[in-house]
């Protein structure tokens, strides 16, 4: 087992966690939700005809959501600061749309929760622990 030598400062402190290395030799991926119901009882949600649907303010905010998301977590920050004013009107039109199909909700300013029925988390293991952080919120 190979060993870390490392320095902190004394406000510092070292977080670890481990996983099993990944054999996956494809391309980067994100996985999307899709129509159903699991052997778990769990609802999927209907990506597919849902992005067919969308507005273009409301595809240009999700997208550029999933751009900025940490998909541990499904939260995403956008920055009304590095946004043009067209880009601005989109985020305010789209977020109303998204907010009606339960796909985003805002959780403070500028930070905003993708449903992670939507954009499931990765790894795989946390997807219960965000779905139960989105079920937690208004």
């Amino acid at each position: 087992m190979p060993k870390i030598t490392f320095q902190l400062d004394p406000d510092e402190e070292a977080i670890f966690h481990s996983q099993k290395k990944s054999t996956y030799k494809g391309a980067p991926f994100i996985s999307i939700g899709k129509a159903g119901i699991t052997k778990h009882k769990i609802k999927g949600f209907p990506m597919a005809t849902v992005l067919k649907d969308l507005s273009l303010s409301a595809t240009w905010l999700y997208w550029s959501l999933i751009e900025r998301r940490n998909p541990r977590t499904n939260e995403a920050i956008l920055l009304a600061a590095s946004l043009n004013q067209t880009d601005k009107n989109k985020v305010s039109r789209g977020y109303k749309e998204l907010l009606a199909k339960n796909m985003v909700k805002r959780i403070k300013k500028e930070h905003y929760f993708l449903n992670p029925a939507t954009a499931i988390p990765d790894p795989k293991n946390l997807a219960e622990a965000v779905t139960a952080e989105w079920n937690k919120l208004p």
